[in-house]
C-alpha cells in the first residue's frame, strides 16, 4: 500500500511517501533475532520484500523490508547503477504476528525519483534450491535465467494522488 502523507516541516507542500508491507513471514532462511534493526547490507540475502519506485530519467528507489526491522534503501540511475547508498529510513517498524509480518515507514520526498510513475515489488524467501522469486510484475516466463530485479521495462504504471 502506498500513499502520500504531509511534511509538516516541508512548506512547499511536497509530501512523503508512506510504505505499507503485508505478507507471509515464512522465516527462510532464518535471520538471528540478536540481529540489529535499522539499515543493513545483504538484505536480499534473507527473507525481504523489495520495492521499486521508478521516475523520469530511469532515476529509481530501491527499498529492501525484512520482517524483523533491517532494511536498506539505495537511489539509483539507469538499471542497477548505484547513486546514494546507504539512505536512513528511520521510521521503519516491522511486526511478526503468527505467520503474518507487516511493516510501515514514510520515505522522504527527497529520497524519490522525479515524477514517479512506475513500480515493481517482489518478495523473497527461502533457501537454494529451493530459494523463491515473487514479482508482482514479472518477466515472462523463460525469457532470462537468473533473477534481476532491476529490469525496468517491466515495471507497472501506476498514479498516487
Amino acid at each position: 500500500h502506498f500513499e502520500y502523507v504531509a511534511n509538516s516541516a516541508d512548506e512547499s507542500g511536497d509530501r512523503d511517501l508512506r510504505i505499507e508491507v503485508s505478507a507471509t513471514f515464512y522465516d527462510s532462511p532464518h535471520m538471528n533475532d540478536s540481529q540489529p534493526v535499522g539499515s543493513m547490507d545483504h538484505l536480499y540475502d534473507y527473507e525481504v520484500v523489495e520495492v521499486f519506485l521508478l521516475g523520469s530519467d530511469d532515476r529509481y528507489l530501491e527499498l529492501e523490508f525484512a520482517p524483523k526491522g533491517q532494511y536498506l534503501v539505495l537511489q539509483l540511475h539507469g538499471s542497477g547503477n548505484v547513486t546514494k547508498y546507504p539512505l536512513d529510513l528511520d521510521s521503519f517498524t516491522a511486526k511478526i504476528d503468527g505467520d503474518k509480518w507487516s511493516g510501515s515507514c514514510v520515505v522522504p520526498r527527497d529520497y524519490l525519483p522525479p515524477d514517479l510513475t512506475k513500480f515493481n515489488a517482489y518478495g523473497i524467501h527461502g533457501t537454494d534450491p529451493d530459494r523463491h522469486y515473487l514479482a508482482l510484475s514479472p518477466t515472462p516466463y523463460g525469457k532470462y535465467t537468473d533473477p534481476n530485479f532491476h529490469r525496468l521495462d517491466y515495471f507497472q504504471a501506476f498514479e498516487l494522488k
